[in-house]
């Protein structure tokens, strides 16, 4: 049966990234496999590791002191 590439976009794995900053990159790292991605906010250049075909990552960055308020608010 043909199955079309946005029904296998559909089927793709999620994994949501954890984001930390050291110096100017901040690098997203996946706890349920060994992906990364590095981004420099300078240069804008990116560094990808151990991508994997059918998981699709996603993730943000929040500085410290944008978590520390939100914890202080409640």
């Amino acid at each position: 049966m043909y199955q079309s590439n946005f029904c296998q976009l559909l089927a793709l794995k999620r994994h949501t990234c954890e984001a930390t900053r050291e110096g100017d990159w901040f690098i997203h790292r996946c706890p349920e496999c060994d992906y990364e991605l590095w981004d420099n906010w300078q240069t804008g250049e990116l560094k990808v590791f151990n991508a994997k075909a059918g998981i699709k990552h996603s993730g943000f960055y929040a500085p410290p002191e944008i978590e520390q308020g939100k914890e202080d608010s409640n």
